[in-house]
Protein backbone atom coordinates (compact mmCIF):
# COMPACT_ATOMS: atom_id res chain seq x y z
CA UNK A 1 0.00 0.00 0.00
CA UNK A 2 1.19 3.33 -1.03
CA UNK A 3 0.43 6.81 0.97
CA UNK A 4 0.87 10.38 0.56
CA UNK A 5 1.58 13.08 2.71
CA UNK A 6 -0.98 14.12 5.51
CA UNK A 7 -3.02 16.81 4.45
CA UNK A 8 -3.87 18.91 7.45
CA UNK A 9 -6.84 21.22 7.04
CA UNK A 10 -8.41 24.00 9.34
CA UNK A 11 -12.36 22.77 9.09
CA UNK A 12 -13.65 20.03 10.76
CA UNK A 13 -15.56 17.75 8.43
CA UNK A 14 -14.29 18.14 4.88
CA UNK A 15 -14.44 15.64 1.94
CA UNK A 16 -11.28 14.41 -0.09
CA UNK A 17 -11.25 13.06 -3.86
CA UNK A 18 -8.24 10.94 -5.21
CA UNK A 19 -7.66 10.89 -8.97
CA UNK A 20 -4.84 8.57 -11.05
CA UNK A 21 -3.51 11.15 -13.28
CA UNK A 22 -2.04 8.58 -15.34
CA UNK A 23 -5.86 7.50 -16.23
CA UNK A 24 -7.93 10.29 -15.12
CA UNK A 25 -10.15 7.73 -12.98
CA UNK A 26 -11.51 8.79 -9.68
CA UNK A 27 -9.56 6.06 -7.11
CA UNK A 28 -12.16 7.19 -4.23
CA UNK A 29 -13.48 10.33 -2.67
CA UNK A 30 -14.01 10.00 1.25
CA UNK A 31 -16.08 12.50 3.86
CA UNK A 32 -13.79 13.19 6.88
CA UNK A 33 -14.73 14.32 10.21
CA UNK A 34 -11.65 16.03 11.99
CA UNK A 35 -8.40 18.00 10.56
CA UNK A 36 -6.22 16.07 9.04
CA UNK A 37 -5.96 13.02 6.52
CA UNK A 38 -3.48 10.60 5.01
CA UNK A 39 -4.98 9.52 2.01
CA UNK A 40 -3.98 6.10 0.73
CA UNK A 41 -3.79 4.37 -2.78
CA UNK A 42 -2.79 0.91 -4.16
CA UNK A 43 0.14 1.65 -6.11
CA UNK A 44 3.07 3.95 -7.43
CA UNK A 45 1.84 7.19 -9.18
CA UNK A 46 1.03 10.80 -9.53
CA UNK A 47 -2.59 11.92 -8.46
CA UNK A 48 -4.55 14.91 -8.26
CA UNK A 49 -6.12 15.31 -4.14
CA UNK A 50 -9.14 17.49 -4.38
CA UNK A 51 -9.85 18.62 -0.52
CA UNK A 52 -12.37 21.11 1.09
CA UNK A 53 -16.19 21.71 1.13
CA UNK A 54 -18.05 20.94 -2.16
CA UNK A 55 -20.12 23.44 -4.27
CA UNK A 56 -18.21 26.39 -2.25
CA UNK A 57 -15.21 28.48 -2.48
CA UNK A 58 -13.86 26.29 0.10
CA UNK A 59 -11.79 24.16 -2.15
CA UNK A 60 -8.51 23.10 -3.17
CA UNK A 61 -6.89 20.76 -6.06
CA UNK A 62 -3.98 19.41 -5.50
CA UNK A 63 -1.98 18.28 -8.63
CA UNK A 64 0.75 15.97 -9.47
CA UNK A 65 1.08 14.67 -5.63
CA UNK A 66 3.33 11.38 -5.56
CA UNK A 67 2.55 8.19 -3.54
CA UNK A 68 4.94 7.71 -0.61
CA UNK A 69 5.91 4.61 1.05
CA UNK A 70 4.40 3.69 3.99
CA UNK A 71 7.27 4.41 6.33
CA UNK A 72 7.86 8.15 4.82
CA UNK A 73 5.74 11.47 6.43
CA UNK A 74 5.10 14.50 5.04
CA UNK A 75 2.41 16.94 5.51
CA UNK A 76 0.59 19.16 3.23
CA UNK A 77 -0.88 22.22 4.96
CA UNK A 78 -4.18 23.52 3.48
CA UNK A 79 -5.60 26.72 4.01
CA UNK A 80 -8.87 28.55 2.72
Amino acid sequence: MRLFKTIVILTVLFFVQVVDESSNEIVYTILVNGSSYRPKVFGKGTYTVKVGEQCTDKMRTLRGISSLGAGLKKVIKVEF
